[in-house]
C-alpha cells in the first residue's frame, strides 16, 4: 500500500507542473463551494445574484491559479 502512496505523490508533482493538469485541479475545487450558490439562490430566489456568485468565484480560482503558475516558474527546477 505504501507503494501506491509514493506513486500518488509522484503523480500529483508531475501534474503540478502540466498547466493543464493544474487548471483542471483548480476547476475541481468548484463543486466544493457549489452549496453556497444554492443558498444564495434560495435566500433571494434570483439566479441573476447566483451567476454573479458563480462568476465571481471562478474569477477568485482563476486567480488564485495564475498566482500559482507565477510562483511555480519562478522556482528553479
Amino acid at each position: 500500500m505504501a507503494g501506491l502512496g509514493v506513486r500518488w505523490i509522484e503523480f500529483l508533482v508531475r501534474s503540478a507542473h502540466s498547466p493543464r493538469l493544474a487548471a483542471l485541479f483548480f476547476l475541481l475545487t468548484l463543486p466544493f463551494v457549489s452549496l453556497t450558490w444554492q443558498i444564495l439562490y434560495r435566500l433571494t430566489d434570483s439566479v441573476t445574484a447566483a451567476f454573479a456568485l458563480v462568476g465571481a468565484q471562478l474569477l477568485v480560482v482563476g486567480f488564485c491559479y495564475f498566482q500559482y503558475r507565477k510562483v511555480l516558474a519562478a522556482v528553479p527546477s
